[in-house]
């Protein structure tokens, strides 16, 4: 027997539990007395309980209720609203309650303090208003509105004269001005002060000298407490001062020589090749033999460079090519798998290089399909599968395993007739868990009949009553259910203001039923209060460019409206120039004429650039034999300088010690016995003839004029002849 979670009461109206077998069979059995201590329905004047025994839904006759009388404080009466007092009564037994008398509690009405004036010693109020506090809510009373006689600076007359600085701008704050009462501290026209812009600067707090290689530059902060603006100014770099070229000794037989100059400023070298030292070429030594000859081809021979350079020269050495290949002695290299031979390799006898590869016939292997795995077990409907593999190569095949079919046990019923058709009964693979169904004959249960109903509950305002109904055919299964339209719905009655509404929101009214106190709330058309608005006030001054805004707001909601305001445009003086850029020697500059109020440019000008001024032409010192002189002059302004050749500047020869100038490199008109190049015979050129014979270095032409008796040698002969041009002999 199962329980069916059915109940039913028998003749004497005891609880019984219905219990069901597998087999149709009912058998009912009597439960606990009946415990009516559940509300189940109320009405005004009635309440019906239900049995709280378990699975026991059975409730008792219709019951009066057992009021009791009691106050309850609802609503405090305020300063400008009426309270009320409820009288309520309610039922001890089911809980149901209802009023039955509401007592109004009129306002109270505001308690007003001592009359207060506003602003009772202000020189401009010619008539000064009062009001009154409650000392209850605080709420202000107006008796009189005070009446105010500023006298306020015109701006249409006086201008900017009007305004009244109340903080003061710099160079990267705005200020702010507005117009003062002359004779009290109201004020009003509040207007923003644009920043200055005129930054202070001093002594620079870094600076960068210029050098050759980079310009130089000076930084500046604005002096102004509190500002962060700086500046930079750039100074051009200088130019270099080389010195003359020297020749590096670099030279090799792999590349020519160079030479160098140096900055006397910055210490920049300069180097570049020098023509005057061409590469001295490579001479290679003694061929060694590389030893590289192969079949029929001859190696080859290396020679170094003498002069150390690194540099090798490779040629072929004649005559020692090898014979050909000989292979003999072969080994296995890669081994045999299956269905492929092993390959064997030898290598060259002659060269020991070259090498021959084949493969070593008869020694393939064949497939040993030894390792068997099973890939996928087969089940009740489904293939399985098993893997072959060779375990010599890897390689596999793979064959099917027929599926193993269902194994169903015995069918068990699902108890799952109804009244119009019979249950099922179900059985299951042991094997997979499948399941298969069938219809069990004979298991179709006998249909209920009601037809009589009668109602045992009372409707309320938005609830049906209840009803009920006992089988016809006698088994004594009851139904229950909602009687259709029995709902009596709400009976509203007065309805009263909620005093809710809003500046754009209509206020709503409510009403209490008077069955069941349900409450009903509605908006009473066309009651919105409409925005009280303040003043306007000014948010955003206007400028040049800009418009303004000015707002006011509802001094009841607290929403704000906002128009706008027109822009001021620009205000500036003719001819009131302002130079933007200087202009220099080689570039233009430009002055512009700006806006008094925000600075922004009206109108801009080139202004030509100045060219050069040079001061007075200096003499470079660099004239020669052969040309003047070049003097140069610097640009007062910028520093550029002009060079240009002086006429007439030319000097005479400047010849050293072996008649050679060092300006033309021409050598002087000979005469016999000056070795010194002086022009004069005399001792010193003894003397130098002495230094010549000791073995002194000379060039090749002032070894040829030492040679005074022309035989192509200098030796005592020589000596003599010197002694007799000195002496004026010859």
């Amino acid at each position: 027997f199962s329980t069916n979670l059915e109940f039913v009461l028998n003749d004497d109206g005891d609880c019984l539990t219905e219990f069901k077998c597998t087999c149709g069979k009912v058998l009912l059995e009597k439960a606990d007395e009946h415990v009516f201590d559940h509300v189940s329905a109320t009405t005004s004047t009635h309440h019906r309980m239900e049995c709280s025994n378990r699975f026991c839904r059975q409730t008792s006759e219709l019951e009066p209720h057992e009021f009791v009388e009691g106050w309850i404080n609802v609503v405090p009466a305020t300063c400008d609203a009426d309270g009320h007092h409820d009288v309520e009564k309610y039922c001890a037994k089911c809980g149901y309650r209802t009023v039955t008398e509401r007592n109004v509690v009129d306002l109270a009405g505001h308690k007003w303090g001592d009359i207060q004036y506003e602003d009772p010693d202000s020189p401009c109020v010619t008539e000064t208003g009062s009001y009154q506090v409650c000392d209850v809510c605080g709420t202000k009373n107006i008796i009189s509105v005070g009446v105010s006689q500023h006298d306020f600076p015109d701006p249409a007359v006086l201008g900017d004269a009007a305004y009244a600085i109340d903080v003061a701008p710099t160079c990267y704050t705005e200020g702010s001005r507005s117009i003062h009462c002359t004779r009290c501290s109201s004020t009003k026209d509040f207007e923003t002060v644009p920043a200055t812009g005129n930054h202070v600067y001093g002594e620079p707090y870094a600076s960068v000298a210029a050098t050759c290689d980079a310009p130089g530059e000076s930084h500046y902060r604005c002096s102004t407490p509190g500002c962060t603006a700086e500046k930079t100014e750039v100074q051009d770099k200088l130019e270099h001062e080389w010195t003359e070229y020297v020749y590096l000794g670099d030279a090799t037989c792999q590349r020519e020589g160079h030479k160098s100059r140096q900055c006397n400023l910055c210490k920049k070298v300069e180097t570049e090749p020098d023509p005057e030292h061409p590469m001295t070429g490579h001479e290679f030594g003694t061929y060694y033999y590389n030893n590289d000859a192969k079949i029929e081809v001859d190696g080859t021979e290396t020679a170094e460079c003498i002069y150390g350079c690194g540099t090798t020269d490779t040629r072929t050495k004649a005559g020692t090519a090898l014979e050909g290949h000989s292979f003999s002695v072969y080994k296995i290299v890669e081994a045999a798998s299956c269905g492929k031979d092993a390959i064997e390799e030898a290598v060259c006898d002659v060269c020991g290089v070259a090498t021959d590869r084949r493969p070593k016939e008869g020694t393939a292997l064949s497939h040993r399909y030894d390792i068997i795995v099973t890939v996928k077990e087969a089940d009740c409907v489904n293939e399985g599968t098993v893997r072959y593999t060779c375990s010599n190569c890897m390689e596999y095949y793979d064959d099917p395993v027929e599926p193993l079919g269902h194994s169903y046990g015995d069918y068990v019923y699902n108890n799952d007739a109804t009244e119009v058709s019979d249950g099922t009964e179900t059985a299951t693979c042991s094997k997979c868990g499948d399941s298969i169904s069938r219809t069990k004959p004979g298991t179709m249960l006998t249909v209920h009949s009601f037809t009589k109903w009668s109602i045992y509950t009372d409707a309320s305002c938005t609830e049906n009553a209840m009803e009920i109904s006992y089988c016809d055919n006698g088994c004594g299964s009851v139904a229950e259910r909602e009687a259709p339209g029995t709902a009596l719905g709400h009976s509203y009655s007065p309805y009263t203001t909620d005093k809710s509404a809003s500046c754009t929101e209509n206020g709503t009214e409510t009403a209490t039923c008077s069955r069941c106190g349900a409450t009903d709330t509605r908006v009473i058309d066309n009651s919105a209060l409409g925005h009280d608005w303040s003043e306007w006030a000014t948010v955003d001054m206007p400028d040049c460019d800009d418009s303004g805004t000015q707002s006011r707001h509802c001094k009841r909601c607290g929403v704000t409206e906002t128009n706008g305001l027109a822009a001021t445009g620009h205000k500036f003086t003719e001819n009131n120039w302002t130079v933007d850029q200087h202009p220099t020697c080689t570039e233009d500059g430009s002055r512009s004429i700006k806006c008094d109020v925000c600075g922004i440019t009206i109108q801009s000008e080139v202004m030509p650039k100045l060219g050069h001024s040079f001061g007075e032409y200096k003499d470079d010192g660099n004239a020669t034999c052969e040309k003047d002189a070049t003097e140069t002059a610097k640009c007062e302004r910028c520093d550029v300088t002009d060079t240009r050749e002086k006429p007439g500047s030319k000097v005479d020869h400047d010849y050293d010690g072996e008649g050679v100038c060092r300006y033309c490199h021409t050598r002087r008109a000979a005469v016999k016995g000056d070795l010194n190049g002086d022009g004069i015979p005399d001792v010193s050129d003894g003397v130098r003839f002495q230094q010549i014979l000791a073995g002194i270095e000379i060039s090749p032409e002032l070894r040829a004029f030492a040679d005074l008796n022309g035989d192509g040698k200098i030796d005592v002969a020589d000596g003599i002849e010197m002694q007799k041009i000195i002496a004026k002999l010859v």
